[in-house]
């Protein structure tokens, strides 16, 4: 059980908290089809779905969020929190449509692509994980110790996305390859960037309750 399911006694509320790490799961679900789109064996209509279920889901529980019984206090909070959670799926279906709308020529620059890409997505999923076991914090030392676990997956992202556009600008490529490293650097970085918002939404969350 975690901190919020003993804060929340209401079963309505402990229901919201557990409805919102599906959310998780789901943007789980879209990174694993986004690294075999990577690869070239994903499909992104599969990634689609997954968003559009997020998206149900989160309406879903905004609404349940605004009409019970919730403390007022963390209303905003909340929903802020809901937004955010969809904002990873939506930006992992981002990026699946921008790296197959464009195939790299040349072997090599599209062969280095795909292993930044590829080591993108795995901190992504090292951080995906870390937001389910923050999900499950017991203490708020707990969570906050989970949130430096992410930001130190962001941080190595950042360095990663600075190493593709160094690249991009020191190599000799198309145009149309420079901008698709470009595109795919930002967008691979905005997958890190929604998960740390995640986590410090959470954390607010957690400090508004006790406070």
């Amino acid at each position: 059980m975690g901190f919020l399911d003993s804060v929340f006694r209401n079963g309505f509320e402990k229901s919201i908290m557990g409805e919102s790490s599906r959310i998780i799961v789901h943007a789980i679900n879209a990174n694993m089809e986004l690294r075999k789109v990577i690869n070239g064996s994903g499909s992104i209509k599969r990634i689609k779905e997954i968003e559009e279920e997020s998206d149900k889901a989160v309406f879903r529980i905004s609404n349940s969020i605004t009409s019970g019984g919730m403390p007022p206090n963390i209303i905003p909070d909340l929903l802020r929190f809901m937004d955010f959670e969809d904002n990873i799926v939506d930006s992992i279906f981002n990026m699946a449509r921008a790296y197959a709308r464009y195939t790299i020529k040349d072997k090599k620059i599209n062969d280095y692509l795909q292993k930044q890409l590829i080591a993108m997505n795995g901190l992504s999923e090292s951080a995906l994980d870390i937001l389910l076991k923050m999900h499950k914090a017991t203490t708020i030392e707990t969570a906050h110790r989970l949130r430096y676990e992410i930001e130190k997956y962001e941080q190595r992202g950042d360095e990663i996305k600075d190493a593709m556009l160094a690249y991009a600008y020191n190599s000799k490529m198309d145009y149309k390859a420079f901008n698709h490293i470009l595109d795919m650097a930002y967008l691979s970085d905005d997958v890190q960037d929604n998960c740390e918002d995640v986590a410090d939404r959470l954390v607010t969350i957690f400090v508004s309750i006790i406070s």
